[in-house]
């Protein structure tokens, strides 16, 4: 039986897992999780109840551990009390749509990332948008992508799978001047990535590869 100080256990460890780069939620076991949590100090929060109504509410440690990584992807800063009310069920419920259609959504961002370089190439400029400029890096500016990713026209998901086709982040790395926004992303883009569990990604090279006219 779930109880509410192992729901606290998971939130101190997830909320770790989001906002250090040193910590690693995945080198630890599920009874450890590498946190100190003491159950006296539990028991002594005025917000326990959040983490008690959880445990009655979803049961199992996968759905508690779903409902808090969908809202830590959300805003890894958020507390407590952010998360317990419609609008954190609302973050939940999305983000189990959005992983239960991964290729369904991943198909979409593709294609609109092509209408994205046919609408370029469509206009009079002089200049053709090719595949390789969506992750151009330019006098240190953001790509095209990152761009389409931060407007949230390109869901994060899609973004960690491209990634895990083409390794693209060493270079925005590498050549990326900013030093704020981009590394939060990458940070979180890091950090989601386990939680994806993508197994075959051999059928989202091929949705890649024939959406975008890789070649």
């Amino acid at each position: 039986m779930l109880r509410g100080f192992d729901v606290y256990k998971t939130y101190l460890a997830l909320k770790r897992h989001f906002n250090s780069d040193r910590y690693n939620y995945f080198n630890y076991s599920f009874k450890n999780r590498g946190v100190s949590a003491r159950y006296t100090t539990y028991q002594n929060r005025n917000d326990r109840y959040f983490f008690e109504n959880l445990a009655k509410e979803l049961r199992k440690h996968e759905e508690v551990e779903g409902f808090l990584v969908s809202n830590f992807v959300y805003n890894s800063d958020m507390w407590v009390g952010e998360m317990y009310g419609d609008d954190a069920k609302r973050t939940h419920n999305k983000w189990k749509n959005k992983i239960e259609s991964l290729t369904y959504q991943f198909t979409q961002d593709i294609n609109e990332l092509r209408s994205l370089i046919e609408n370029f190439n469509n206009r009079e400029l002089g200049l053709q948008l090719g595949f390789n400029r969506i992750f151009t890096v330019e006098e240190g500016q953001h790509p095209i992508l990152l761009e389409e990713i931060l407007g949230k026209r390109i869901n994060i998901e899609s973004a960690i799978i491209m990634d895990k086709i083409l390794q693209f982040t060493d270079f925005w790395n590498k050549n990326i001047l900013d030093k704020v926004v981009w590394p939060d992303v990458y940070r979180l883009m890091i950090k989601y990535e386990p939680f994806l569990k993508i197994d075959d990604i051999s059928k989202f090279k091929k949705i890649m590869k024939g959406g975008l006219d890789m070649g």
